[in-house]
């Protein structure tokens, strides 16, 4: 999806597996995956696709109780906290 031109999705994405109160624990895993395995090429870098910085922000912003809010913050300072050069790869944060 080009940057941009996410809203229809999120809000798809939103309506069909973020509308639940229990939904709100995902949105830490669904970070947590993000950082951890999807890693775009070069190619897709450079290009106008949506960045992976974009969803965490808007999975960020689309939670409604504090609680969510801050495990999923606290999944990205893991990332960051715990990232080692030698054996992670930049991609991993």
């Amino acid at each position: 999806v080009r940057f941009g031109q996410q809203k229809r999705y999120q809000d798809w994405f939103q309506r069909q597996y973020l509308s639940t109160p229990d939904s709100q624990s995902l949105r830490c895993d669904l970070i947590r995956y993000i950082c951890g395995v999807v890693h775009p090429s070069n190619e897709v870098l450079s290009s106008d696709i949506l960045p992976r910085w974009a969803i965490i922000g808007w999975l960020l912003t689309t939670c409604t109780s504090n609680v969510a809010a801050s495990n999923a913050k606290l999944a990205l300072f893991y990332d960051w906290l715990f990232f080692s050069p030698e054996k992670d790869s930049i991609m991993n944060i």
